[in-house]
């Protein structure tokens, strides 16, 4: 639904608005894994929203507020939009990482570069090179 593609859209503004799409297009497929195994939610909104996972919800975020509210005429915007509503209507099969329902940013950890306590012990997945100071997949 509309609605859906805009809840997934809002989450990737705010988590990669200014990065590569392929890190909009591979957090849209987490989103999906996660509405998909029931955990988070019944919806993406309730998914997105869900407490401390997607950390622009997160009311102290320097994004929260563009993503309450998007600039909806931004090429940002635009383009989180498209991937969104890309990985939302696209097949199973289209799929790159179907069991993968997490990734962090080593950009963002304190101390830079360090790594989640969630996320210690647990495999990292590189698909296609995108595992980078921006994103790191977790199995």
């Amino acid at each position: 639904t509309q609605e859906d593609i805009n809840w997934a859209a809002r989450t990737l503004y705010g988590e990669f608005g200014s990065y590569k799409s392929i890190y909009q297009e591979i957090t849209a497929w987490v989103i999906r894994n996660r509405l998909n195994s029931g955990r988070w939610g019944d919806t993406y909104k309730e998914v997105v929203t869900a407490r401390r996972q997607f950390s622009c919800f997160n009311k102290k975020d320097p994004n929260y507020a563009r993503v309450m509210k998007p600039n909806i005429k931004s090429k940002a915007w635009k383009r989180a939009v498209a991937n969104a509503t890309k990985v939302l209507n696209a097949p199973d099969s289209d799929n790159p990482i179907p069991d993968i329902m997490f990734y962090y940013s080593p950009r963002s950890m304190t101390p830079p570069g360090g790594i989640p306590t969630w996320a210690v012990g647990r495999e990292t997945i590189d698909i296609e090179g995108i595992n980078s100071w921006h994103m790191t997949l977790v199995e």
